[in-house]
């Protein structure tokens, strides 16, 4: 989905910090650290099924 893109691309990526993608967002951090968990995990399955 483009928001589990976006806040990918804003932790591992551009380095940002919980606590500054919460604030750019306007998310609770608990929000942030499961989007990026979830996010983590959908990319990691679309890897594996593209062969890599």
């Amino acid at each position: 989905e483009a928001h589990d893109r976006e806040i990918l691309v804003l932790k591992d990526v551009q380095g940002l910090s919980y606590d500054e993608i919460a604030q750019i967002l306007e998310l609770p951090m608990g929000t942030v650290k499961s989007r990026i968990s979830r996010a983590r995990v959908a990319f990691k399955d679309v890897w594996k099924d593209m062969g890599a």
